[in-house]
């Protein structure tokens, strides 16, 4: 119950991939005000990433098992998402 806060994922060797990925977590730290923000983090070994043939990243929006986070996660990490998503594309 004391874990909490999101994490994005992306493939290491992505760099679209990354820049996604940077966004998403800024927007996730920042409307989910997060105490304690991570960074992203690049992977190699999950599937879906390795795989993809498009930008993909993978967002860890947070812990059920915490209960305050859990009420986060069903009223405000769409909204956090939407929105990283918005400004990503505004960039490209």
């Amino acid at each position: 119950p004391a874990v909490k806060g999101p994490q994005v994922f992306y493939y290491e060797t992505s760099l679209e991939g990354k820049e996604l990925a940077a966004v998403l977590q800024e927007r996730l730290n920042v409307m989910l005000e997060v105490e304690r923000p991570r960074e992203i983090k690049g992977n190699t070994s999950y599937y879906l990433l390795k795989r993809s043939r498009s930008i993909l990243v993978i967002a860890e929006c947070g812990f059920l098992t915490n209960p305050e986070e859990a009420e986060l996660l069903q009223t405000k990490v769409a909204d956090a998402l939407t929105d990283g998503i918005v400004t990503y594309l505004r960039k490209v």
